[in-house]
């Protein structure tokens, strides 16, 4: 059910889990090529895995997933990722392709500020939100803010998005709403990355948000500006 609201009780009824850049006993990882990202007409470089999930974590059950795996993928050095993407994910052949691209002018970024394609390899692991990582309240939809947006809560998995602008109701061509996976905010400019060594993970003031059809096994992302 699709939440009418930026913050407010019904936040917390759903679990959550924030990453955390550590090694864990599940297989979450940050980047890397086990999966394959496939964009039939690339601009640039392409499209990169974001992200794999480990559905076997006990903090995922809430999915209702069958998958072993959930890749999470976006275009990093163009902004693509400011508009409408759909990609198709096909577990046989462990590939994500882009089926549909939305965008009016494709702006490059330029060299000196491109992120690597593929994204260095790294385990990470998840934790549970706290109680005060939830936007129960409008105090707390702008603490969890600051942590999403420059802060160290900047990738969040739940069933809720944590919005910007305002809900939106997501649906996959087949016409059903789609489930939410998970929001990409940004690291502190000013600090060092937790993820990169020489790059920071920034996509632009807002957020992208992931979200999945099980029904066709369709990703899709859309974004939100700050």
């Amino acid at each position: 059910m699709l939440s009418t609201r930026l913050f407010g009780p019904e936040y917390a009824s759903m679990p959550g889990c924030v990453l955390v850049p550590e090694a864990s006993i599940w297989r979450h990882r940050f980047g890397g090529t086990s999966w394959k990202v496939i964009d039939p007409k690339p601009i640039l470089d392409g499209p990169a895995l974001l992200l794999v999930l480990d559905l076997s974590d006990p903090l995922l059950d809430a999915f209702g997933l069958s998958g072993f795996e959930l890749p999470l993928c976006t275009y990093l050095n163009c902004d693509v990722w400011a508009h409408d993407q759909t990609y198709s994910v096909r577990y046989a052949s462990k590939e994500v392709v882009m089926t549909r691209r939305v965008q009016v002018r494709v702006n490059e970024l330029p060299p000196a500020h491109r992120l690597p394609n593929p994204l260095p390899e790294r385990p990470v692991s998840l934790r549970p939100m706290t109680p005060k990582e939830y936007p129960v309240d409008e105090q707390a939809y702008w603490d969890t803010c600051d942590r999403f947006l420059g802060g160290s809560n900047f990738v969040r998995i739940g069933r809720l998005p944590l919005w910007l602008q305002g809900p939106t109701d997501v649906r996959c061509d087949c016409g059903r709403e789609m489930m939410f996976i998970a929001g990409l905010g940004y690291e502190n400019p000013g600090s060092r990355s937790v993820l990169l060594e020489s790059s920071m993970l920034f996509l632009g003031e807002g957020a992208i948000y992931f979200f999945f059809c099980r029904e066709c096994s369709a990703m899709r992302c859309i974004f939100q500006s700050a």
